[in-house]
């Protein structure tokens, strides 16, 4: 109720207007955690080495299959050392709803442990959505194939834009990510908003 302490806001007092030396200064701490904050061009290189070998690979296993990244690791706004969220789809199958997914998981991780360099290859077929955790040893980097993410393609190919368009919606971008990241609000899995819902919100 209106008499319960914990629901009484503060009053706002107004804030005098920054002065360009603090304004500057915000510019140049914005700019730095961006770039410690981006993979490096490495990190870049090893991503697009995953993708041809597991799009190689996977193509051979199962025709017409497709492999697409989605999720930070694609979206303008990843971080160094970030995992990689990959989408399998089918060219002839527009949708799962046809499919066996918990056995297509299950066969391909079976195929994927074949793989070199590749290690520590799990099916998890349990969960809501069946997944295929890997780790590339040499590189480095963790994967995890899931079955028609597409919305999340989607909503990748949204942000990927919104970064593309101006350079400042990058740079916000990481600077909400690593506020998250530092005040321990941006894990979904326990309560609290996904990277992509303050994005979202830092783009409205």
């Amino acid at each position: 109720t209106n008499s319960c302490p914990e629901e009484q806001l503060l009053p706002l007092l107004p804030l005098p207007q920054l002065r360009e030396v603090y304004l500057r200064l915000l510019d140049k701490i914005c700019v730095s955690v961006t770039r410690n904050c981006e993979p490096t061009e490495a990190e870049l290189n090893n991503r697009d080495h995953i993708m041809r070998d597991l799009n190689g690979y996977i193509k051979r296993i199962f025709r017409g299959a497709e492999l697409t990244l989605f999720g930070s690791s694609s979206n303008g706004f990843a971080f160094r050392h970030s995992d990689l969220d990959i989408s399998l789809t089918f060219v002839d199958e527009p949708t799962s709803e046809n499919l066996d997914c918990i056995g297509i998981i299950e066969e391909l991780a079976e195929k994927i442990r074949r793989m070199a360099g590749v290690r520590n290859v799990q099916a998890i077929t349990s969960a809501k959505v069946p997944i295929i955790k890997l780790f590339y040893q040499n590189l480095n980097v963790e994967a995890d194939i899931s079955l028609y993410n597409v919305l999340a393609r989607e909503n990748t190919k949204l942000l990927s834009l919104y970064a593309e368009l101006d350079q400042r919606v990058r740079i916000l971008g990481y600077m909400v990510k690593h506020f998250a990241k530092v005040c321990d609000i941006g894990d979904a899995s326990r309560g609290s908003l996904s990277s992509y819902a303050y994005i979202l919100m830092m783009i409205f």
